[in-house]
């Protein structure tokens, strides 16, 4: 995922710091170090922990989808309603306050 989001850095710590520099929120970088700790095998792109019990899957998968929402979805549907605004409201809001 931190590919996806533009880090080609070194190590995973590396693109983690690169994300945090990008603006990443603090308890997202914390559900990345959770990823990253829990094993090699976790973080490697396209690798899976076949020795993982269901319930740490289960609560990797939740930190994943919390992650890809926070840099990916979220800031996506930001930008849709921005750009849905009429053409030049956004200008009179700016100059009225």
């Amino acid at each position: 995922m931190c590919r996806h989001l533009g880090e080609r850095r070194k190590t995973i710590d590396e693109d983690i710091e690169g994300l945090v520099e990008k603006g990443l929120n603090p308890t997202v970088k914390k559900a990345l170090d959770v990823v990253r700790v829990v094993g090699d095998d976790a973080v490697r792109p396209g690798a899976l922990d076949l020795h993982d019990d269901a319930d740490t899957a289960q609560k990797l998968l939740r930190l994943v989808n919390a992650i890809a929402d926070q840099m990916i979805s979220h800031p996506k549907s930001v930008d849709a309603l921005y750009q849905s605004l009429p053409p030049g409201r956004l200008e009179d809001s700016k100059r009225s306050t």
